[in-house]
Formats: structure tokens, C-alpha cells, sequence
């Protein structure tokens, strides 16, 4: 039997929305072959085939007559048309950086910004349309979602082991910020004072655009009003420190860290000893 080349159109019967192409078989109406189209693949793997219409327009006994026939179809007016699927060489609608899809940009653009808007991640968003996330996310730029709201749009229908933290935003944030801005408290000692993690920490100052200082910067006095017992004893710290005790003899004795009681020594002008001199000044008091 011999080959026939025809041209087809598939109309897309959700929206009326049409795609010209050309094929060779030997008997057309028979032919189930939809298209070699990537936007007419994809279009199918969503809705399914059920929704497209396939109809032969024309018969030719050549490829090259289907061929030219077809190119009358595909003007540029019809490619760059958002009723059509085809895509011109020369239409401006082509030359993105991640590709085109007008399957993307004209019948599910709004859906698409409306389930972003209601949480979904730009990676799932991607894997169900069948594209890469780079579209989706030129599809959505101009939506500003910091990462917070993303995360609080993910979980807030679900109470899993990723769920965020959304009460101690509400109740502690403005607190955590004031101590790290204004009262130089350290990002450490912040998670211990609500007993999270810094991770946890550092992740709200960043979502705040909040830059991380070095710890030279902290402000170190305010490890005083954590053990102010502690300073109390500061000149009997120093007195034993002269006498032989280690910094690990003293934070055994008053059950602190030994940056405390480095910070005690400090203040008194005492000269932090070394485990070498430690040990010789045990001999010699023996």
C-alpha cells in the first residue's frame, strides 16, 4: 500500500484551541498518531487524549505538496496566535531562556499562579505540567514569597515533622529580632534562652534580611545577667585562680563556662596560664 501525506489539525475540545501539522501513512483517517509536537505531548499527558480532536484536511501524494500546504497554514499572524499551539521559527513567543510552552503561557498561566499563590513549590508545580521549574518561576516572578510564607503555605493544612514553627513567629519573633539588633545578644545564646536550635535562629534572622555579625561583635556583657551569682564571687575566682586552680578546677566549683570566668581574669588583668604552667605551679606548691 502507498504512502499518503496529509494535513491534520487538532483542536483541543476544552478550548477550541487548534494545531496544524503534516503526516505521511498509508491510510489517514485510520492513523491514531496525534503529533509530534512537544506542546501537543505534553497536552495530552495532562488532560488526555480523550479531550483532542484529530481531523485530515487535506490529501497529497507527495510529502513535499503536504509540506507546502502546511507552510501556508503556519503564518506568522496564525503562530503567534493564542488560539493555536504552533510556534513559529520567527515568532517572538520563541527564544526563552527555559523554552516555550504556549500550552503554559495561554491555558494554564493563571491556574498556575493561583496554585503557587495557594503553596505549591515551583518543583512540583513543574513536574505536573511537564516542564522545568525555571518556567514556572518566570511564570510566577512577580509574586514575592519570602521563604517563610512558602514554608507557612506548604504545611498550615497539615501537621507533620516539617511543619514550622508558626506560634513562636507570632509570639517571639519582634523579641528575637530586638536581641540580636539592639541588645547584641548572639545567635547562640538566643536559641538556648527559647530552647531552639541556631539553625532555627539563623534561619529568622535571614528571612528578616537580618545579616549575621561576626561574635566579636556580641555583646558579651550580658553574661552577666545569666549568672550574676557568679560575679559575685569574682574576687574570691581570682584569688583562687592565683592560688592554683585551674579554669576547669573553677567551673567544676561554680558550675558555669570557662568564658565566664576567662572574662573574670580578664577584668583583673590576670594572665590566663597555659597546661604547662598549670602543672608547674602544682609541683612547686607540693
Amino acid at each position: 500500500m502507498n504512502d499518503i501525506h496529509y494535513v491534520y489539525k487538532i483542536t483541543n475540545l476544552k478550548n477550541n484551541k487548534i494545531y496544524i501539522g503534516v503526516r505521511t501513512h498509508p491510510n489517514p483517517e485510520q492513523d491514531t498518531y496525534m503529533s509530534s509536537s512537544n506542546i501537543i505531548a505534553k497536552l495530552i499527558e495532562i488532560e488526555g487524549v480523550k479531550n483532542f480532536k484529530k481531523e485530515v484536511l487535506h490529501v497529497y501524494s507527495t510529502r513535499q505538496e503536504a509540506e507546502q500546504k502546511e507552510k501556508e497554514y503556519l503564518t506568522e499572524e496564525f503562530c503567534n496566535d493564542p488560539n493555536t499551539y504552533n510556534i513559529n521559527s520567527n515568532s517572538s513567543l520563541q527564544g526563552d531562556v527555559h523554552g516555550f510552552r504556549k500550552d503554559l503561557w495561554y491555558d494554564y498561566y493563571d491556574t498556575i499562579r493561583e496554585r503557587y499563590q495557594n503553596g505549591e513549590p515551583a518543583k512540583e508545580l513543574g513536574k505536573y505540567y511537564r516542564c522545568d521549574t525555571g518556567t514556572i518561576r518566570k511564570i510566577v516572578e512577580d509574586i514575592k514569597r519570602t521563604r517563610s510564607e512558602t514554608q507557612k503555605l506548604r504545611y498550615e493544612k497539615y501537621t507533620t515533622s516539617g511543619a514550622r514553627d508558626f506560634e513562636f513567629d507570632e509570639k517571639y519573633l519582634s523579641e528575637v529580632l530586638k536581641l540580636y539588633c539592639e541588645d547584641k545578644w548572639s545567635v547562640n545564646r538566643i536559641a538556648k534562652h527559647f530552647n531552639k536550635s541556631t539553625a532555627f535562629i539563623h534561619t529568622r534572622l535571614n528571612e528578616n534580611k537580618i545579616s549575621i555579625r561576626p561574635r566579636k561583635e556580641n555583646n558579651e556583657k550580658a553574661i552577666r545577667k545569666l549568672r550574676p551569682e557568679v560575679w559575685k564571687d569574682e574576687a574570691k575566682i581570682v584569688s583562687l585562680y592565683k592560688q592554683g586552680y585551674t579554669i576547669s578546677d573553677l567551673i567544676r566549683k561554680y558550675k558555669c563556662n570557662g568564658g565566664l570566668i576567662r572574662q573574670i581574669l580578664v577584668k583583673h588583668n590576670i594572665k590566663i596560664r597555659n597546661k604547662t604552667e598549670n602543672k608547674l605551679l602544682k609541683l612547686c606548691q607540693k
